[in-house]
């Protein structure tokens, strides 16, 4: 691997990867964009071929303009949703990128962007990001992301903790025991889909719910409300003990936080006695920003 050069800003190349989207950008190591966002859609169902080639495409044009803009990159960063072995590169998703489960994603990565390449779970990314770029005054903060599935972390002083602060193994919720399954059952988007057809008979994807719950279609909003009371007394429950001054959530399903943050506040303070404050991410591409945050902290 060739060394970069010794010249100019140091930056990441960071991608944020989703089930539906990815996101790749430049970002400085103090957290901030360097140029554009770039966003394209997930090869979720691709053979591993086809992904190990997308990854390694976006990083080489991100490496190639940040060059040319006279920066120096000096590591690759992947926001990867779990489950996933993050010192080893290593996919053990089956619901996400199954194509890719179990191979060694780093190996083929760095020989292609001629840079160390680091994973960081999503969710810690985002939680990150969130607390760098909005909420510094917060010393307890939850980042929770709803949408193919449930993504959480918790963060002290913006930095990513786990059960020595009170917080679950890991920093992870999406399997929490909930209702006789576990949390991400009812709280991600299919949750939502799942609930409006129930009350309506129609089958509909989660933006297409959110548009008739705006429009007061009742089975659309109740769908909401629901998915709001679940994640409210899912982290009542879970995550009590580490005592949030505040909870952002992001994802997809964040853009119709009108719709159940809210309720979803009103049920974490019935269930724990504790007032806390629920928001959405008032800013784009945290995760992005987290990545690179996380790689300066050496905390991948």
């Amino acid at each position: 691997m060739r060394a970069p050069p010794l010249s100019g800003e140091r930056v990441v190349l960071a991608l944020d990867i989703g089930g539906t989207t990815i996101e790749a950008a430049v970002v400085g190591i103090d957290g901030a964009l360097r140029g554009e966002v770039l966003r394209l859609e997930s090869p979720d169902n691709a053979r591993a071929a086809t992904i190990l080639d997308c990854l390694a495409g976006l990083l080489t044009h991100l490496r190639r303009s940040a060059k040319a803009a006279g920066q120096r990159p000096v590591a690759a960063g992947l926001g990867m949703p779990g489950p996933f072995d993050y010192a080893r590169g290593v996919s053990q998703m089956r619901h996400k990128l199954a194509a890719v489960r179990g191979l060694d994603l780093r190996a083929p990565l760095e020989t292609a962007v001629e840079l160390p390449v680091h994973f960081v779970n999503d969710a810690t990314a985002f939680a990150v990001g969130a607390w760098w770029h909005e909420h510094r005054d917060e010393p307890r903060l939850v980042g929770v992301t709803v949408g193919t599935g449930l993504g959480s972390a918790f963060v002290v002083a913006g930095r990513p903790v786990g059960a020595a602060e009170g917080a679950p193994s890991g920093g992870q919720l999406w399997d929490f025991p909930f209702r006789g399954g576990i949390l991400e059952d009812a709280v991600s988007r299919r949750a939502v889909s799942r609930l409006y057809e129930r009350r309506s008979g129609e089958a509909l994807e989660v933006g297409e719910v959110a548009a008739r719950a705006r429009v007061g279609d009742i089975a659309a909003l109740d769908a909401f409300i629901e998915l709001g009371e679940a994640l409210g007394e899912g982290l009542g429950a879970a995550a009590a003990s580490f005592r949030p001054t505040r909870i952002v959530c992001g994802g997809q399903i964040a853009k119709a936080f009108d719709l159940f943050g809210s309720r979803a506040q009103a049920a974490y303070a019935r269930l724990t006695g504790t007032d806390v404050v629920f928001s959405a991410a008032a800013s784009p591409h945290l995760a992005l920003l987290g990545v690179a945050r996380c790689l300066a902290q050496g905390q991948p």
